[in-house]
């Protein structure tokens, strides 16, 4: 379909792109259903490989889930034959922080232990 006129002008920000497709324009709904599609075939190519029960989005896609959520939770039920929940964090901007720091903590928690275990073996063998 050619989209023959927009109300972007140029330089234009996702704010913009938003704020336009929320207004009915086609190019900018054009692009945030290009975007819920990119967003869907990522959560396909992990569903394929893990065993994903939940997708939680979060940051600036989460924050404008109403122009993201539905879209993105039909294309993936299309493409994935047992599809995970996809759902919207509570956290808003925190989610990401928290998950950031969860992810941290684990590594920091790997490593302390197993220089500690490596110690261990290591004045076991004088």
């Amino acid at each position: 379909k050619k989209i023959r006129k927009s109300s972007l002008g140029e330089p234009f920000s996702t704010i913009d792109i938003l704020a336009a497709a929320k207004a009915g324009d086609e190019l900018a709904m054009a692009v945030v259903a290009i975007e819920a599609e990119r967003i869907a075939l990522y959560i396909a190519a992990i569903s394929a490989v893990t065993d994903v029960e939940l997708v939680v989005l979060s940051g600036g896609i989460g924050r404008q889930s109403g122009f993201f959520l539905k879209p993105i939770q039909e294309l993936v039920s299309k493409i994935v034959p047992f599809p995970p929940r996809i759902d919207v964090s509570t956290l808003g901007d925190t989610g990401i922080l928290i998950g950031a720091l969860n992810i941290a903590t684990k590594e920091a928690c790997n490593i302390v232990f197993s220089a500690k275990v490596s110690a261990r073996s290591l004045a076991g063998s004088f």
